[in-house]
């Protein structure tokens, strides 16, 4: 049953990937090649292949990013897509990879000190 499943999933996966490939290697922008790939899927787990088709094949995480979110895909969903990948979670998480951060900073300020006390 386990070599079923992997047949499967395997046959779904790599004519993607080949597609996503072949079309980069002859010239086609990374913005058409994920639109090609992607006309075809009808699930989430679909276009976060194709996000992932698209890193395997050297696209920058930034310029996934772009198009997958160009395409109507969220910036969290495709940056987790990413991570799945591989790609490195200061690239692909939207806020990282806006170079913003995402630790909150703590400022406090000592009260003054009362009216009352003078300095001995």
């Amino acid at each position: 049953m386990r070599k079923l499943a992997m047949a499967l999933l395997l046959s779904a996966t790599l004519p993607a990937f080949a597609s996503v490939q072949s079309d980069l290697e002859s010239g086609v922008s990374a913005a058409d090649a994920f639109a090609a790939a992607n006309a075809s899927c009808d699930t989430a787990a679909c276009t976060d292949q194709v996000l992932a088709d698209l890193f395997a094949a050297g696209v920058a995480v930034k310029d996934i990013l772009t198009i997958a979110t160009a395409a109507g895909v969220s910036a969290d969903a495709a940056g987790k897509a990413l991570i799945a990948a591989g790609a490195p979670a200061d690239q692909a998480l939207p806020a990282t990879a806006a170079g913003t951060t995402t630790t909150p900073v703590v400022v406090v300020t000592p009260p003054a000190p009362p009216a009352n006390i003078s300095a001995s």
